[in-house]
Formats: C-alpha cells, sequence, structure tokens
C-alpha cells in the first residue's frame, strides 16, 4: 500500500524557494548520525530523515561521495536505501517533486531513471491490476479508514500494480507514460473525489491529478474545486490547500501524501 519514488534531477528549479537550513552528512550504513534519524525498521530498506532546521548536504558510502548538494539550491530532506535481490539502490529526496535514484555496480554508485527502478525492481513481478474508480469499494484493492463524514479508500493490493485509471469502459490515464504510484477515492454520499498519483516518464517527475464523480462519469478537476469539496466532506482538509509539486499537471492532497509515499 505504500510506494517508492525518485526523479532525475533538473537542478536549480528550486534555487528561490531553498530555504535556509545547516548541512548534515548521510553515511551510509551508519546507524547513528548527527543530525539525521536513521530508520532501519523495515527489512531491506533504512530511511535517513535530517532533522528540522538541516538538510542532506552529501550522501557518502566509505570514502566515497555517492551525491554532493549546494544548500543555496537544494535541501533534501531524506535518503532511503534499498536491498533487492543482493543489489543495493538508492533515493534522495531532493524536494517532494524531484528524487533522484542510484544504483549500486560494483564499487561505485551510478545514477539512473526512477522508472527503471519502480519497474524493474521495486515494482517487479507485481500483477498489472485496471484502477477503476467506480470499485473504489473493492476490499481487495482497497482499504478504507475514515475520512471525516466520510470514507478514503486508497489502492493497497499486496503484489499488484495499476496499469491504468478508468470508470467502467472509459480510459482516464492510459499507462503509456505513467507509472502509477498511487490512488485514493475519498467519498460521501454522492460526493466523490479521487487522487492519482503517478512518475511521468519524459520529465521523471511526480504529478497528483484530481477528478470528481459529476453523475455517471469522473471528470478532471483542478485542487481549488477538489479541496472545496473535500473539505466539504473533512474540515481538517484545507479548502486553500496548496501543492507540494511542481509542474503543469501536479496538484496536492494534505497528510495522505506522507503516507503513500513514505517508502521513499
Amino acid at each position: 500500500g505504500v510506494f517508492t519514488l525518485a526523479y532525475l534531477a533538473v537542478s536549480g528549479i528550486f534555487a528561490d524557494e531553498a530555504p535556509k537550513v545547516s548541512g548534515a552528512v548521510v553515511t551510509l550504513g551508519a546507524t547513528t548520525l548527527d543530525h539525521i534519524t536513521v530508520d532501519d525498521t523495515t527489512a531491506g530498506k533504512v530511511v535517513y530523515t535530517a532533522h528540522s532546521g538541516y538538510a542532506v548536504e552529501k550522501v557518502v558510502d566509505g570514502d566515497k561521495v555517492v551525491k554532493a548538494f549546494d544548500l543555496k539550491v537544494d535541501a533534501p530532506r531524506s535518503v532511503t536505501t534499498h536491498l533487492k535481490e543482493g543489489k543495493h539502490y538508492l533515493t534522495v529526496c531532493v524536494v517532494p517533486a524531484l528524487h533522484l535514484a542510484f544504483k549500486k555496480e560494483g564499487d561505485a554508485w551510478v545514477e539512473m531513471p526512477l522508472a527503471d527502478l519502480y519497474e524493474q525492481v521495486l515494482f517487479k513481478g507485481r500483477e498489472e491490476v485496471v484502477g477503476d474508480l467506480d470499485k473504489h469499494e473493492d476490499t481487495a484493492l482497497f482499504g478504507s479508514e475514515a475520512f471525516g463524514s466520510g470514507k478514503k479508500h486508497t489502492f493497497t493490493a499486496t503484489g499488484k500494480k495499476i496499469s491504468k485509471v478508468t470508470f467502467g469502459d472509459h480510459v482516464l490515464v492510459d499507462g503509456s507514460y505513467e507509472v502509477f504510484l498511487g490512488l485514493t477515492v475519498y467519498a460521501h454520499g454522492d460526493k466523490k473525489v479521487a487522487t492519482v498519483w503517478y512518475l511521468y516518464k519524459p520529465d521523471a517527475r511526480i504529478k497528483e491529478i484530481f477528478f470528481e464523480k459529476a453523475g455517471d462519469a469522473w471528470v478532471r478537476v483542478d485542487v481549488t474545486a477538489a479541496a472545496k469539496i473535500l473539505n466539504g466532506i473533512n474540515p481538517s482538509f484545507s479548502a486553500d490547500y496548496k501543492t507540494q509539486y511542481d509542474g503543469f499537471s501536479v496538484y496536492g492532497v494534505f497528510s495522505a501524501v506522507a503516507v503513500v509515499f513514505a517508502v521513499a
């Protein structure tokens, strides 16, 4: 039910937004680090998270520098390592919409496309299923929990991955250029909003888009319209929520983002 993400870098995009932070160093394999929390409670995965007021200035493996950052331009908050079939991988979260992915070849770390990390490693062997928005109450595919006066249905099918997003025979996102990372449907009576997260291969960035149920169809809506509906269902969802992502088709959905993408 949770997914990882990482991206090819476009250096400097967030230069004007980078906060003033102090630098911290992530030393791979270390169990304790200054200004970094190390979480190794999940088998095959370690998450290194910078403390408040700090950012990852450098990632090192022994005496080798995997990646260094100019904190005047970028302020990475976390690094995640994965061990899959005896091979090592890592992602660096530069900002929520921009991650970097690396694989270890011999003693060297080599940057790789995020799509390859998903398709060839993290999602390897998963069965493809259609993400039908009208089937959000199917417990074989979705888990549910309370969401204000309604419910939140999150795609959590173990061993499966979404191949395309539809409602019935109507295709909303066909998966030609997308690697789907998450799908959630919020419902209260006839009010329904769906959020789809995906990696868009051409620019290697996360996209988050909304659909609203209108009559028998699902139609694309922007973050303003979606947030208004979601706030009506659950007042803790801000009606003027601002996106955490960049790009022309990228939108934000409150704290669910942190849960859906917790792996990376």
